[in-house]
């Protein structure tokens, strides 16, 4: 018969398979033997059962004994266990003391696979604990593990309590970050660094001339003009630095003495926010503050859970209105509107975010007063805000609502933002906003920076001679020379790289050197597999084990057949690859600037290559259901040039914001296609481009403007490049802009010129859009005769078409005209029920896909039809978390429970079944029971069940239908006012 000693690692693992399947009762006493490995265990991540042994005992294998003790430590590389928590909790209390526990840890220290959190514990029972100030984030939780076991161990001294370590973390979590930014060295920036400490005020400048500018700025704030009233903006090209000098600058403040700085540090580029959210960056600024603030911890955190939840429901809003856009009949009468007010109100809700949020912060100040008395300054670090960054972003004029709402609560906030391209809003414009532009580090600099790489002196000065001072280039090149030293070379390979000509060449020339640098470091690379997988390995946005395995080594003939090769190439590409960032233990993503130069060369470079590597990974990422996988699935599949039908198979909304960034590494035609899906502007259009693409893009700013409210700035923005094309979008977008300004002469006159253009019948979409619009006009003007017959002829078109839903969204645009004294009731009649018809009529998969316009119908038939309201419950709802959509239902329900009870039932049964029956509730009351409902989710049940009492006023199923077009723009339209002053 076997005994433990001789039992194998598969053997122990089968055994304790089967004593945790059996669930015997546990053993009330403990063998003295048994007890003692317990304790030799205590103090262990985990171990090895054959080498465990306590304290004075050479291993017999003996550690076997704890199966029934013991769970899997599961992804090592070799078979290790751990105590269940239990167990190791009355072990530790076991020890007569500190000596004895030190012991049973130097004993068996070696048997832990790793003993990080062990080393740790030791120092501590050899009385020389750590500085815990000195421990970066992994190194405190190890302590923090550590010091967890030490507590429960008799009489040790010194132990930290658990909240410091807490709060270490938390500052290291957010301050590690911007150290990483500066591992590869800072040098230079004097002048830039006086600049952002200006516009903070907090730092003395270093140079005298800055310190003269501070004089200036004292004295302004003296005669009432304030400082940092408006963002200071970093712009400047890929690579340049922006981001490490936004390290420094924060980094210098957070670490200074005499008293702590409020700060917020966000990269868009790796954070998890969505910048297309900005009430988003709220929840991550709470987060930020309530480690630096421990004692707001709570208030910060509800507001972050309140900003996060708001975030979702304005996604949610917008994904809705956002199908009115599919729709062309539905885009010009409801879509633009609709977004307006999409715009003003999320605007409004993110400013009160914001807000509260200062008076939050305003709280934890006080409890920690500076030296000064005075408040000191938040700064906002804002970094990689690219995408906010052009003319027109409704994101843009949200954050700037923000960041005056902040300013407001919170005087002393401090916002800098960085990017590639200046900031242009007509709420902040770009020649008032103060920008700092970031140019090559000078000679001196760029020197410095070398050496302080590595770089010896000579080697140094010939390198920024030859390829000057772009930061990127510098830290290439410093990887490549120290490498090249290591083999006895003096600075002879100086000369192969290109030299960088100065002025009109230099951006190309920067790409040329970079691209030269990244593959003399590649070729450095001792391991020849991992070489191999390194250089086309840049095509792809992450890498981890199993790409290496499944994606990487299949292209590059890389054998990985052996078991645990492809963890093993991966920590090497870890180690070899400067330039990669480990975002998680098993996955490493390439620098964005890096790839942004280097993936062109790679693709030209190794063209078959690189498309099998894609083809391959849209493989890999296809059979995975996670959306951070489908993100780099559909990536791929953009830069493999696949078509539009394959692509939008696989989009989903979500992807949006995640691919934002990358139509640089797209070609130009796969480029258009994610601006049409992510429905975002592409980069500002320009004389360069055609006459139809230039009206296209100009159109998306314009619309972006109306949405906004600036219909003036639209306007002016659509005066260039006449005559426009037949059918051009910028027809309606300046007729819309016209009747925002109220110039409804004009918008006819305009209507009517484009309607007359030869052709254009045939251009379907500009010419639904222009009927509708002609319609509105008509309407306006008191002419419902003529409006109704656009809107017929609108609907016959679309019909002929076979656009079904493009005649739907006309019909009810007829629907909602005012009744025509010649026309009579009978018109009217006949086209509700036709509505109804055609709404009951149409697919349920089609009608699923468009929740605003169902929603509209309706409310335009439901009162008549009830059955259309019935269908609208089923398929997409009443609109969620809506107070007017609420208030609307609550006054139906209150003004029918006095003639009909049963309505009270219904309410107090599906809100709330233990609540007392209200006798005769108002509607306050009502609408209470329906927020509780709705928090159930059971405001649509309700509604359905109220559909089926009697109704013989109409009351019921009028409110319901008021609720469903609550969100929706109403039926008589006043131009939006204009845009709130930032």
């Amino acid at each position: 018969m076997s005994t433990p000693a001789d039992w194998s690692a598969d053997d122990f693992a089968a055994r304790l398979r089967d004593r945790l399947r059996s669930a015997e009762p546990a053993q009330t006493e403990v063998p003295p033997e048994q007890q003692q490995l317990r304790q030799a265990a205590a103090l262990l991540t985990s171990f090895d059962p054959g080498s465990l042994h306590p304290a004075g005992a050479a291993p017999t294998g003996t550690g076997f004994q704890l199966v029934d003790d013991c769970t899997a430590r599961a992804g090592q590389a070799r078979t290790a266990w751990a105590l269940r928590s239990d167990v190791r909790a009355t072990a530790l209390q076991s020890f007569a003391g500190p000596e004895e526990a030190r012991l049973a840890l130097e004993t068996n220290i070696g048997s832990a696979p790793r003993h990080a959190a062990e080393r740790l514990a030791l120092r501590y029972l050899r009385g020389d604990p750590p500085v815990l100030e000195n421990l970066d984030v992994e190194s405190l939780l190890h302590a923090r593990e550590a010091v967890s076991w030490l507590s429960l161990v008799p009489g040790v001294p010194g132990l930290p309590e658990a909240e410091e370590i807490e709060r270490l973390l938390d500052h290291r979590r957010l301050v590690e970050p911007l150290h990483s930014l500066l591992r590869h060295g800072f040098a230079g920036r004097a002048r830039e660094l006086d600049v952002l400490r200006r516009h903070v005020g907090l730092l003395p400048a270093r140079h005298w001339r800055a310190r003269m500018a501070d004089a200036g700025r004292a004295v302004n704030g003296w005669l009432g003009r304030a400082n940092g009233e408006l963002p200071l903006v970093v712009t400047g090209p890929g690579g340049v630095g922006k981001s490490t000098l936004m390290a420094r600058f924060l980094l210098d403040h957070v670490d200074r003495p005499g008293g702590r700085v409020p700060w917020v540090h966000v990269d868009f580029e790796s954070a998890t926010l969505r910048i297309q959210e900005p009430v988003s960056l709220v929840a991550e600024m709470a987060r930020q503050l309530a480690a630096q603030y421990p004692d707001e911890a709570p208030a910060l955190d509800d507001l972050r859970s309140s900003a996060r939840s708001q975030s979702r429901l304005q996604r949610q809003q917008f994904e809705e209105l956002d199908e009115l856009e599919d729709v062309v009949t539905t885009r010009a009468s409801l879509g633009r509107e609709a977004k307006y007010r999409y715009h003003t109100q999320t605007r409004d809700e993110d400013a009160q975010a914001a807000h509260t949020l200062g008076r939050t912060l305003r709280r934890a100040v006080a409890r920690h007063p500076a030296a000064t008395g005075e408040e000191p300054p938040l700064i906002v670090a804002l970094d990689s805000f690219e995408e906010a960054q052009y003319r027109a972003s409704p994101i843009l004029d949200r954050m700037w609502a923000m960041f005056t709402a902040l300013r407001d609560a919170y005087p002393q906030t401090r916002v800098v933002v960085a990017g590639r391209a200046p900031v242009g809003h007509p709420a902040a414009p770009a020649e008032e906003v103060p920008t700092l532009t970031l140019g090559d580090l000078d000679e001196a600099a760029a020197v410095h920076l070398l050496r302080t790489l590595g770089v010896t002196d000579p080697v140094a000065r010939a390198l920024v001679e030859r390829i000057g001072g772009n930061p990127l280039s510098l830290q290439l090149a410093a990887d490549v020379a120290v490498r090249m030293q290591h083999t006895g070379d003096d600075g002879d390979w100086v000369r192969t790289v290109p030299a960088r000509r100065r002025r009109l060449f230099g951006a190309v020339d920067d790409m040329l050197i970079q691209g030269v640098l990244y593959y003399r470091l590649l070729s450095h690379i001792t391991n020849p597999d991992v070489r191999r997988l390194a250089h086309p390995g840049l095509v792809l946005r992450r890498i981890t084990p199993a790409i290496i395995e499944q994606v990487l080594a299949p292209v590059c003939g890389v054998d990985v057949s052996r078991p645990g090769r492809a963890d093993e190439l991966f920590e090497e590409l870890a180690r070899e690859l400067d330039l990669v960032d480990r975002t998680a233990p098993d996955v490493l993503r390439h620098r964005a600037d890096v790839r942004r130069v280097m993936v062109r060369l790679v693709a030209e470079d190794r063209a078959e290559a690189t498309r099998e590597l894609e083809r391959r990974a849209v493989a890999f990422y296809a059979a995975s259901r996670r959306p951070e996988d489908r993100v780099e699935e559909v990536y791929h599949r953009l830069r493999l040039g696949q078509g539009a039908q394959e692509i939008e198979a696989r989009w989903l909304s979500e992807l949006a914001p995640l691919l934002d960034g990358v139509a640089d590494e797209l070609p130009a035609r796969s480029a258009k296609l994610l601006a049409r899906l992510q429905r975002s502007m592409p980069a500002e259009a320009t004389a360069q481009d055609d006459q139809a693409d230039w009206e296209h893009r100009t159109a998306d700013e314009a619309e972006n403007l109306l949405t906004q409210g600036y219909a003036a700035e639209a306007l002016t923005l659509l005066s260039a490049r006449r005559p426009w094309t037949t059918g051009s979008p910028l027809h309606a977008v300046r007729v819309e802009a016209l009747l925002r300004t109220g110039d409804l002469a004009q918008a006819r006159q305009a209507v009517a010129d484009a309607l007359a253009e030869p052709g254009i019948e045939e251009n379907g979409d500009a010419y639904l859009e222009l009927l509708l619009l002609s319609a509105r006009i008509a309407a306006e003007s008191g002419d419902v005769e003529w409006a109704d017959d656009d809107l017929a002829l609108a609907e016959r078109t679309a019909t002929r078409m076979g656009r079904d839903l493009d005649a739907l969204g006309a019909l009810l645009q007829r629907t909602r005209l005012p009744d025509s004294a010649d026309a009579g009731d009978h018109h009217q009649h006949d086209l509700v029920t036709e509505l109804a018809h055609r709404v009951e009529a149409m697919p349920e998969e089609i009608l699923a896909g468009q929740t605003s316009l169902v929603r509209a119908v309706a409310a335009a038939v439901g009162d008549r039809v009830p059955a259309v309201l019935a269908r609208a419950l089923d398929l997409v709802g009443l609109p969620a978390h809506s107070p007017p959509a609420r208030t609307a239902l609550a006054r139906a329900i209150a003004d029918t429970a006095h003639d009909q009870p049963a309505v009270v039932d219904v309410i107090s049964r599906t809100a709330d079944p233990l609540a007392e029956r209200p006798p005769e509730p108002n509607a306050g009351e009502v609408e209470r029971l329906l927020h509780d409902a709705e928090q159930r989710g059971l405001l649509d049940e309700l509604a359905r069940e109220l559909l089926t009492l009697r109704d013989d006023t109409g009351s019921l199923r009028a409110g319901i239908a008021a609720a469903m077009s609550a969100d929706l723009p109403p039926v008589v339209r006043e131009p939006p006012g204009s845009p709130p002053a930032p």
